[in-house]
């Protein structure tokens, strides 16, 4: 006998996001995955930190400790953040900047083992 298993194919959740400010991906619903991955892609000379937010409520939101932080440090650049075993119900990409301008894609996937 064989089971279904859950897949959340890739989709976008933040599109030509403008890098001047900060900036928050749309929330996932990521119950009953348990592998994700998150691919950031970035234009422009924009320098910050990228973080990734976990909540069981879509109310309260927890920074995951991520090693290294993700960064946009002055040029364009990629990212790709792959979480493995994640008990929580809710994500979402962060953006927090510090100066220069540019464009963010962010991309989430999943899969349950």
């Amino acid at each position: 006998m064989s089971g279904r298993k859950n897949n959340l194919v890739t989709y976008t959740t933040l599109s030509a996001g403008d890098m001047s400010g900060n900036l928050t991906s749309a929330v996932t619903d990521v119950r009953w995955l348990d592998n994700l991955v998150f691919y950031i892609t970035f234009t422009g000379t924009p320098t910050g930190t990228f973080a990734v937010q976990v909540s069981p409520d879509q109310t309260t939101w927890y920074d995951l400790d991520l090693s290294p932080t993700p960064v946009a440090s002055g040029s364009s650049g990629s990212h790709r953040i792959s979480l493995h075993q994640l008990p929580d119900c809710y994500i979402r990409g962060t953006y927090t900047a510090t100066s220069g301008s540019g464009s963010c894609k962010m991309l989430i996937a999943g899969k349950m083992i």
